[in-house]
């Protein structure tokens, strides 16, 4: 018999090597145990302190705009203007004087003016002649500034409802301003109490006075 050597098998020492080191591997586990290789987290055994945090305060709210006062304007004291005098001329009215008799009028306390005309129309009237409504007629201007007066005398024919119904200048006052005012007021805006003859009215004549005097 040959003496050669037995050459081993590869994959057999393969085999018996692998066996080998898993055997190793697991001893070595059963001496280390099946403790875990790091420690778990312990938790603390003290009490955990709760700090409240308070919310933020709201911020201010913005501050509205004031509205500028305004400046109390004063007025100043209004000064009434002086207003000059004006002297205010006297129209006087006399009592109407019937023709040929000279009568009182109704409301009239003004005297008869001395300087009659002589020359008075003789005309029977049955009763005397009164006034029912005689505002004095306004002095004309343009004789204020002149400074005319005077007395003017007017012969009114009246109807039997107390109407003037004609109007003359019987005796002038020397200004035709003041003649002209005095026949258009007396015919336009004067009333007479109806002249009566019993109980009946009629128709009647007089003269009436209007005096223009300037005031001084």
């Amino acid at each position: 018999m040959s003496s050669l050597a037995v050459r081993p098998d590869p994959s057999r020492v393969i085999g018996i090597a692998t066996a080998l080191t898993a055997h190793i591997a697991v001893g070595m586990l059963l001496l280390i145990g099946l403790s875990p290789m790091w420690d778990p987290p312990v938790a603390p055994n003290e009490p955990m302190e709760t700090v409240w945090i308070p919310n933020p305060p709201p911020p201010p709210a913005p501050a509205m705009p004031v509205a500028p006062t305004r400046p109390t304007l004063l007025k100043p004291e209004r000064v009434p203007p002086v207003v000059p005098r004006i002297p205010v001329p006297e129209l006087t009215v006399p009592q109407p004087m019937m023709l040929p008799t000279i009568s009182e009028p109704l409301g009239m306390s003004t005297s008869v003016p001395t300087d009659v005309p002589s020359s008075v129309e003789s005309v029977a009237t049955p009763s005397a002649l009164a006034y029912a409504f005689a505002p004095p007629p306004t002095y004309p201007h343009q004789a204020l500034r002149r400074g005319e007066s005077g007395t003017v005398w007017l012969r009114v024919e009246v109807d039997a409802q107390g109407r003037p119904t004609n109007v003359t200048v019987h005796e002038s006052s020397g200004s035709k301003a003041l003649d002209l005012a005095a026949r258009k007021q007396v015919l336009q805006r004067w009333r007479f109490v109806p002249a009566r003859q019993g109980d009946q009215a009629v128709a009647a004549v007089g003269l009436v006075p209007i005096v223009f005097t300037p005031a001084g």
